[in-house]
């Protein structure tokens, strides 16, 4: 079950386009700790305890990954989705 959270997550990453302005290392560290909420959402606490402990280890890659390359609308979709649903459309 985790594993397949740290896969949609790197799928986000990858998943970014070449837009103008580029997201900086504090947009995608908000935007990890948010993702990482959607994609916990619904799981038992033990499950998304466990979880979110693997996950905050990937952080730092993701992080790395992203500043400077992912799309700063990108990022911000993510930042504003208010639901699950709007993160999904978000990829």
């Amino acid at each position: 079950m985790r594993f397949a959270h740290l896969i949609a997550i790197a799928g986000l990453v990858a998943s970014f386009s070449t837009g103008c302005a580029k997201a900086g290392k504090e947009d995608c560290e908000k935007m990890y700790a948010k993702v990482v909420d959607f994609e916990l959402e619904g799981q038992s606490e033990m499950v998304a305890k466990m979880a979110r402990e693997t996950l905050q280890k990937q952080a730092p890659k993701f992080v790395e990954e992203c500043a400077g390359k992912a799309s700063k609308s990108e990022v911000d979709c993510v930042l504003n989705a208010k639901d699950k649903a709007a993160y999904e459309k978000c990829k």
